[in-house]
Order: structure tokens, then sequence, then C-alpha cells
């Protein structure tokens, strides 16, 4: 049987706490019970159903306790009860979790040489300014070389990501040895040897405005001996994406 209402019918009847005011039954058989909402002329509608007899279930929604919102996704704010008979408060809320907020980019090609042991920014630098307990990935391709003239033993470079946060500095990538080479020891010559090295990361600086750079270090080499980052005017990039908590 159905009891179809228009606008000048209606059915009003009280709920309690262990009836509800209307019931949607199933046919005994194959169909759950479900409500269709029809269009002004009736030649569609739309239709709430319950879940298969087979899931068990018995929980209760609650519709949303706070203002539709633009942009907003229906969520479970909180649960009583629990299994298949909890009763679930919705809410309008932000649609976050893992979604893209903003990707920044940066660039830089200006030739860097380190001759000495320590960190020397590269030139390659953004900055990114995040909200909450939003994380940052960051991805980073960039050109270096290890040289030697008429020098003995190894040129090792070091490439490493840093970020700075309202004057405090923290190590994302401390990297190991990104470029080296080694010549014979002895006689006139160069040797070069270069790489793209490339970092991918992720870190959650809190809230702010973030600045992410990267820096080279020649940690072994004598006299005679460097390291470059974008050698000869090569391109390098970073790509900073924040992604919601």
């Amino acid at each position: 049987m159905s009891i179809i209402l228009d606008g000048s019918t209606g059915i009003v009847s009280d709920s309690s706490a262990s009836n509800p005011a209307m019931t949607a039954k199933g046919n005994g058989s194959d169909v759950e019970g479900y409500i269709q909402l029809n269009c002004r002329v009736n030649s569609h509608g739309v239709k709430l159903k319950s879940p298969p007899h087979s899931s068990g279930q018995s929980y209760t929604i609650v519709l949303p306790d706070n203002q539709v919102a633009t942009g907003k996704i229906l969520k479970v704010k909180s649960i009583t009860g629990s299994g298949a008979t909890a009763v679930g408060q919705l809410e309008y809320a932000d649609d976050a979790g893992g979604k893209l907020i903003q990707t920044v980019n940066a660039t830089a090609n200006s030739q860097v040489e380190r001759t000495s042991s320590g960190f020397v920014d590269t030139g390659l630098t953004a900055d990114i300014t995040t909200t909450g307990s939003n994380k940052v990935l960051i991805f980073v391709a960039q050109s270096l070389e290890a040289r030697q003239y008429n020098a003995t033993g190894f040129s090792v470079g070091r490439l490493a990501l840093q970020r700075t946060t309202s004057g405090s500095t923290t190590n994302v990538f401390a990297g190991g040895r990104s470029v080296a080479t080694s010549g014979p020891g002895s006689g006139s010559y160069f040797i070069a040897s270069g790489c793209i090295a490339s970092i991918v990361a992720e870190d959650s600086p809190g809230a702010g405005t973030h600045t992410y750079k990267t820096l080279i270090a020649r940690i072994e080499g004598g006299s005679g001996t460097a390291v470059r980052a974008n050698s000869d005017g090569h391109p390098a990039e970073m790509i900073l994406m924040e992604i919601a908590a």
C-alpha cells in the first residue's frame, strides 16, 4: 500500500521515544523501505532508502545542528551509543582530509660554488603561508656538480633542505653524499661529475609563513676541489604543496 500526499493533504503524527511518526516499511522480501520526494509536477523524484536487511543496521542519523554553508560537507560530529543502534549527530564541516589547498613554485638558475666546508644558500627558495595543522609536501630538483682542479682525493657535495619559521630554522632534509668525484692523484687535470639531485619531503610546520630553501656544502675535499649548484646556469625548481590535515 502507498500513501501519496499532495499540497492540500497531510498527515500529522507525534513521535514518541519508542515510536516514530512515520515508518516506511520494506516488502518483506527483496525491497528495503524508502521514501520518495517528487518534483513539483511529479515527473521525477529522489529517494531516501534504508540499508539492506543483511547489514543489521538500526542506527539513527540526526540532521546538522549548525548553519549550512557553501563548500561544506556532511560529517559525523558525535556519536551516542555504539554499534548498529548508535545515534550519529551530523554537522556541516570543511572538506579537509588530503585536500590540496595551494601550490607554490620557485626556480633558480644562478650558479653557486662552494670551495670550503659548511653550507651556503643555493638561491632556490620559496615562501608559503599555511593554516592549522596542514602539512607541506616539498619537491626539489637541482643540478649539482663536484669538481677537482689538479687535486688528489675526493670532492664530495651535499644538498640540504631547511625551513625557517618566525626566525627559527629547522633541517627538513639534512642530506648525505649527493655528488662526488675522484681524480687520478697527480699531474695537471680537471674532472667534473654532475647529477640532478632530488628531494621529496613531508613537513608539518604549523600555522604561519614558512621559508624553504636548499643549501650545498663541500663535505670532503681539500685545495682545488669544489661543488656547484645550478652549474652553468642549469635551472633548479622547488614545488611546495599545502595539504589539509
